[in-house]
């Protein structure tokens, strides 16, 4: 369609669909992942930070593994919509969340979020509700 997020997309028809197997059985399938930018992230950080939770990290599809795989510490992830109410809705504690560790001076574990409207799951990735 024309104007969306995703270009790749192609209008549903049977030539597309037909199109579409034989390019993904002859190994041409397209591979796409949608990250938030580094500076979206700052962005996002610096956001966080003046609402009254320094120090949290906005992870990305492009430092997931860095940031949250890191066999060094140990991070606690808040997985979340910003589109979402119920997201927003949680932020409140989720920042007195970061609030309270940073008061303690709990350095142990990193606080980070990860916004799934923004960021797709890395491939390796599986979450249980």
């Amino acid at each position: 369609r024309a104007g969306s997020r995703f270009a790749s997309h192609r209008a549903l028809s049977e030539e597309n669909i037909r199109a579409h197997v034989q390019d993904f059985l002859a190994g041409r399938g397209q591979t796409s992942s949608k990250s938030m930018s580094d500076a979206e992230a700052r962005e996002a950080e610096a956001q966080a930070e003046k609402e009254g939770a320094p120090g949290l990290v906005e992870v990305t599809l492009n430092s997931f593994h860095s940031v949250c795989m890191d066999p060094t510490h140990d991070v606690m992830v808040l997985f979340y919509n910003s589109a979402a109410q119920v997201s927003k809705d949680f932020w409140p504690y989720f920042k007195k969340t970061v609030e309270r560790f940073k008061a303690l001076e709990i350095n142990t574990i990193q606080v980070a979020r990860y916004d799934l409207s923004r960021n797709q799951l890395p491939n390796d990735v599986e979450l249980e509700s």
